[in-house]
């Protein structure tokens, strides 16, 4: 599967950003989809709400910020399309690392 997260929107309302995202899992051989939509909604103080202003002029949030955005989204997308997918009897969206067992080692 592969893991998608679009950020479609971002308005600020006073000191209040919301950020609208997508979050998509595909799964591989056309096996399914899993499509989250949301909203992060953070209180920031008045220098971060200007650097966000400034930089969403060019259509973009400051790396820092997007940053925080992403790790959010991915958070959040992952912990319900883990939900959805055991619901669907579908393999969850998330990547396990691979463990390996070792030989005992001697104590000496």
């Amino acid at each position: 599967f592969d893991v998608l997260f679009n950020v479609e929107d971002v308005k600020i309302e006073g000191d209040l950003v919301r950020v609208k995202y997508v979050y998509t899992a595909i799964y591989k051989g056309n096996a399914g989809h899993i499509k989250i939509k949301g909203e992060l909604t953070a209180k920031e103080d008045k220098d971060a709400i200007k650097k966000i202003e400034g930089e969403l002029k060019g259509k973009k949030l400051p790396p820092e910020y997007m940053q925080k955005v992403i790790n959010a989204v991915n958070y959040f997308g992952t912990t319900n399309a883990i939900l959805i997918a055991s619901v669907m009897n579908m393999v969850p969206p998330i990547k396990m690392p691979a463990l390996k067992l070792r030989q005992g080692e001697k104590k000496g």
